[in-house]
């Protein structure tokens, strides 16, 4: 009868060369979605690898990791830093603009009979779209506002919210609501571009 053979066949050392592209194979693992926790059990198998080598390659594991870690933290601070540099730029940029529409639309308003035609556009100031504004004499609204104001169910929803569209619509329909008026539209001053004559 033939001896049964004891031999254990070696696995070679995988050089750290060949571990930095397994790294990379596992982070595109994680970006492709694969299941990583398979493809980990697969490269780390320590059955499948003599201990010296499974030590080594998780400490070049645990190594390169922290080194990409903190290259991706330093990239993220950066852009952070970066982004509130430009949130602030926006940010001027627009109260900048703000500031000069508003003061361009009261000289528009305040000098009506002036024609504000130039060689790239016209300025005209317009009534602005949208449901007339509405206000009543009171932020919420319970029991004692209720009957203190004579207001009908009609006017509001059950946990006594109130219905504006249904105010809206009786004001608009010439009834009088002592605690509620429709505002007046708002205006805003707008560009009317000359074709071909953009700056």
């Amino acid at each position: 009868m033939a001896a049964k053979s004891t031999a254990v066949s070696v696995i070679p050392k995988i050089p750290l060369d060949e571990a930095a592209l397994i790294l990379r194979e596992l982070c595109e693992a994680i970006d492709n979605g694969l299941d990583l926790d398979a493809a980990l059990l697969e490269r780390f198998a320590d059955a499948k690898l003599d201990v010296s080598n499974a030590v080594d390659r998780r400490i070049f594991f645990f190594a390169k990791i922290d080194e990409e870690l903190a290259a991706a933290r330093a990239v993220r601070e950066a852009w952070k830093a970066k982004m509130q540099e430009w949130d602030a730029k926006v940010q001027q940029l627009k109260t900048l603009e703000d500031r000069i529409w508003a003061a361009t639309k009261a000289v528009v308003e305040g000098n009506p009979e002036l024609p504000y035609q130039g060689q790239y556009g016209k300025l005209a100031v317009q009534k602005n779209g949208g449901v007339v504004p509405l206000t009543t004499e009171f932020d919420t609204l319970d029991a004692d506002t209720i009957a203190t104001f004579g207001i009908e169910a009609r006017f509001y929803k059950v946990g006594y919210s109130m219905d504006n569209a249904a105010i809206r619509a009786a004001l608009e329909a010439g009834e009088d609501l002592p605690w509620a008026r429709l505002g007046v539209r708002g205006t805003s001053l707008r560009v009317k571009p000359v074709p071909g004559g953009q700056p």
